[in-house]
């Protein structure tokens, strides 16, 4: 099962974020602002933070960490 929180498990404090990327050239992209949460799954024993697009609120981003 997977449960996704906005913040670090409180649920009801929404993190504003701006997301960046950086390029093959070196260079930093701006990707837009965002509300970042984050989703663990017990399957797998993965966590991942998601930045929603504060914009449509469906556009996302994922950054997955392993945890052993």
């Amino acid at each position: 099962m997977t449960a996704e929180t906005d913040e670090c498990g409180g649920g009801q404090t929404r993190r504003r974020v701006k997301l960046y990327t950086l390029n093959d050239d070196r260079v930093w992209e701006d990707h837009g602002t965002g509300h970042v949460a984050y989703s663990y799954a017990d399957e797998c024993k993965t966590t991942s933070l998601i930045v929603r697009s504060e914009i449509d609120g469906i556009h996302t981003y994922c950054f997955t960490y392993l945890i052993k």
